[in-house]
């Protein structure tokens, strides 16, 4: 028998991304999975998939023609690298971060390993950046369920310090994407990290709670950035569970601990513990908004926070002495576009202090880029800097 592994559900967002690809869920208006073959949830209406952050309509018929033993319910390995083999003789190997099966013999057996709940893989630098320390420090946060998790469930920081001939005493948590069900560590936390580091910032990442559950769900409608009203009290969360909400909750909890273990190690790390704030990408930034919205007092307060596609995941009520909130999104990003433009308006709303930045030239996520000229997106981490600067969280004087 085959083994499975069991696929969280995925309570963030529901952007997706267009496909030369059709099937039934595109009358809904919802690509077909190019990839997936695995349900994370089913409704009337059929499988659903999440790709990149993205719902996605599963073939089931394009699933089935494949040849490989694993599908539907894990896709088929491009590589032939073995990491494990089951008592049946399957044998499984890893690939983006996922379980897949392997067709053919392998050329290569390694070691075998216990199945891994999350794959954090080296990075290569990118441009206008310098290679991250070798070896991050980690501290486990303080939870209520440490006893249940293994050590790669358990909420924890790492810690990416610059060269302290620039250090400018910024600090940067990084609340990575996945949907809630994975952590994207390399894009999100460990590029990065190299980027603000070469900029003098800390930089940390923050492990959070993860939906391992699962849930069953009626697909919501799409919703374009035109109608932000769709989103009552900015909450753009498309399929509310009990689980999932506290799931959500307790990431919360997480940031929460993680400002406060960095203002407990300021001076050791030559961080000013007045600049101190998130930058949440995907449900990062839902987890950086929940956690905002909770904090009990200054120890646990971010002096700014910043998403990128990251809407938040539950009814917003913006905190008084709101820190100021720096918005960036594609524009047709469906969905996530317009429940960030109704989190820019309770924002407003509430007085507070918040810049909301639309780029107009693609419908998905984005990570890094270099600056070609071509697009605006490529811009956003420069105006990320540049806006830290305005807030006189960075040096007025520093190059970006």
């Amino acid at each position: 028998m085959k083994k499975f592994l069991i696929i969280a559900f995925v309570s963030g967002l529901v952007g997706f991304t267009k496909s030369a690809n059709t099937c039934w869920s595109t009358s809904y208006g919802y690509p077909c999975c190019e990839d997936t073959c695995s349900p994370t949830t089913t409704d009337e209406k059929g499988k659903w998939g999440i790709e990149n952050d993205n719902w996605c309509g599963i073939n089931e018929e394009k699933c089935t023609e494949s040849s490989c033993w694993s599908l539907p319910d894990y896709p088929c390995c491009d590589g032939n690298t073995v990491v494990f083999t089951d008592d049946d003789g399957f044998e499984w190997g890893v690939e983006n971060e996922q379980w897949c099966g392997i067709e053919k013999k392998p050329k290569e057996v390694i070691q075998q390993p216990e199945k891994p709940t999350q794959t954090i893989k080296p990075t290569q630098p990118t441009q206008n950046s310098q290679p991250v320390q070798s070896t991050p420090m980690q501290f486990f946060l303080p939870s209520s369920d440490s006893q249940q998790l293994s050590d790669m469930d358990k909420p924890a920081i790492e810690v990416y310090l610059p060269n302290k001939d620039i250090a400018n005493g910024c600090a940067v948590v990084l609340c990575p994407g996945g949907g809630m069900r994975v952590l994207s560590w390399d894009s999100d936390v460990k590029e990065m990290a190299s980027f603000l580091n070469a900029h003098g910032i800390a930089a940390i990442g923050l492990r959070y709670h993860l939906n391992k559950a699962g849930a069953q769900g009626q697909m919501p409608p799409t919703v374009d950035v035109t109608h932000p009203d769709n989103f009552p009290k900015a909450d753009a969360n498309p399929l509310h569970d009990e689980h999932g909400d506290a799931v959500i909750e307790m990431a919360g909890k997480d940031g929460r601990a993680a400002l406060r273990m960095i203002r407990e190690h300021a001076n050791e790390w030559n961080i000013d513990s007045k600049k101190i704030g998130y930058l949440g990408f995907s449900a990062g930034g839902g987890v950086a908004i929940q956690a905002s919205m909770t904090a009990s007092d200054d120890s646990e307060r971010p002096n700014f926070i910043i998403t990128n596609f990251g809407p938040s995941l539950m009814p917003v009520t913006v905190p008084a002495n709101a820190p100021p909130l720096l918005i960036m999104s594609r524009v047709e990003h469906p969905n996530v576009a317009a429940g960030l433009v109704a989190l820019f308006m309770e924002w407003k709303k509430a007085g507070a202090n918040a810049e909301l930045h639309l780029f107009g030239d693609g419908s998905g996520p984005y990570t890094l880029m270099q600056e070609t000229g071509e697009t605006t997106t490529e811009t956003w981490s420069r105006q990320c800097l540049s806006w830290l600067k305005a807030k006189n969280f960075i040096p007025k004087n520093l190059s970006i």
